[in-house]
C-alpha cells in the first residue's frame, strides 16, 4: 500500500465513517413524517394563513404526509404569515397522529 493509503487508513478512517454515518442518519430523520403535535398546529393556524402559506401546506400535504424537512420551512412561513404558532392543547391530547392529519386534510377540502 502507498503511504496516503495508510496514512489515512491509520489516521483518518474512523473520524471519516463517523461523518458519513452522521449523513445517513440525519437524511433518514429529516425525510420521516412530522408527529401529531405539528398537524395540529398547521390545523390550527389554517384559518389565520393567508392563501400563500395555505398553498404551501396543501403542496406539503400532496404526498399524503409532511416530513420534518417541510416542517421547517412551514414553521417559518406561518412565523411570518399569523406571527404566532398555537400549540396543540385539548384537542390533540387524545387524538392519534392520524386523526390529526385527517383534521388537516378536512380543511384542505374546503
Amino acid at each position: 500500500m502507498s503511504k496516503v493509503t495508510q496514512y489515512f487508513m491509520r489516521n483518518l478512517m474512523f473520524p471519516a465513517l463517523g461523518v458519513v454515518v452522521g449523513a445517513v442518519a440525519a437524511s433518514v430523520y429529516v425525510t420521516s413524517e412530522i408527529d401529531r403535535d405539528q398537524y395540529g398546529i398547521y390545523t390550527s393556524t389554517w384559518d389565520k394563513a393567508n392563501t400563500h402559506t395555505q398553498s404551501a401546506i396543501r403542496q406539503a400535504m400532496s404526498d399524503g404526509l409532511i416530513s420534518y424537512w417541510e416542517s421547517v420551512k412551514l414553521n417559518r412561513l406561518i412565523m411570518d404569515d399569523v406571527r404566532v404558532i398555537a400549540l396543540c392543547t385539548g384537542a390533540c391530547d387524545e387524538s392519534t397522529i392520524d386523526d390529526s392529519k385527517a383534521q388537516l386534510v378536512e380543511l384542505l377540502k374546503k
